[in-house]
């Protein structure tokens, strides 16, 4: 029988081996800025989430005894939408506070 061994592909073609070794790119400044915006979305999106969960348990502790007003449903949807995005603007400002408290002066 005949029999057809399969040969490994070369590791490197002759253009790539021209051209030396393989380098690790290193991080560029818009990759950099670019993870600096997924990662701030992210933790936006995390704070929004459990903000509205704060505002949706305060809400509904407080508007049975507050006032009459606190009833009507435009008041309800107004506190529900402003109140997480509120909170998130507070922590953002706490957040950045605390980044130059804790960054070393250079």
């Amino acid at each position: 029988m005949n029999q057809t061994t399969l040969s490994e592909p070369p590791l490197a073609s002759p253009a790539r081996a021209a051209r030396g070794p393989l380098r690790r790119r290193e991080a560029t400044g818009m990759g950099l800025g670019c993870l600096f915006v997924i990662a701030s979305t992210a933790l936006t999106c995390l704070l929004l989430f459990i903000n509205g969960g704060l505002v949706q348990a305060a809400y509904a502790m407080l508007a049975p005894t507050g006032p009459d007003f606190l009833s009507e449903p435009r008041v309800t949807q107004f506190v529900m939408f402003v109140g997480p995005v509120l909170l998130v603007v507070v922590e953002w400002v706490m957040i950045d506070y605390l980044l130059a408290r804790l960054r070393r002066p250079s």
